[in-house]
């Protein structure tokens, strides 16, 4: 998801399973935390946008609501609330096991994601250039 990064400058970066993940790892549902340097609603309601034109399979949940943003697919909240799980990783190192499919396919669609967010945001700034 280096996406985020061409976004806005990044201070820091977690992503799990992590990026060179292969094999089963993949079978753990992606879960990216991070933190923008300069925070902003505006980026915040970019990213939302974004996000929620995505037609992938899957539906992905967005937190903004922290310094750190969170970006994983709703299942993994989905299936927290519906089996009592406490925590994000907790919950995906319960769905490797329970659905190793799924953070198959999760992680497949995350790289469309981030292409859907790129095309967006190269799609903003040529309409600013244009503007200018």
């Amino acid at each position: 998801m280096d996406v985020l990064q061409e976004v806005a400058p990044i201070a820091h970066f977690t992503f799990w399973p992590a990026s060179d993940a292969s094999g089963e790892d993949l079978s753990t549902p992606p879960i990216i935390w991070w933190t923008y340097e300069q925070p902003s609603e505006e980026l915040a309601e970019f990213l939302r946008r974004v996000i929620s034109t995505f037609q992938g399979g899957l539906a992905w949940d967005l937190s903004t609501k922290v310094r750190r943003w969170l970006l994983m697919p709703a299942r993994i909240r989905e299936y927290a609330e519906s089996h009592g799980c406490d925590g994000g990783l907790v919950t995906a190192a319960k769905l490797k096991v329970a659905e190793p499919d799924f953070g198959k396919r999760a992680n497949a669609e995350l790289r469309l994601l981030a292409e859907h967010i790129h095309c967006q945001l190269a799609m903003l700034h040529s309409r600013k250039q244009v503007t200018v």
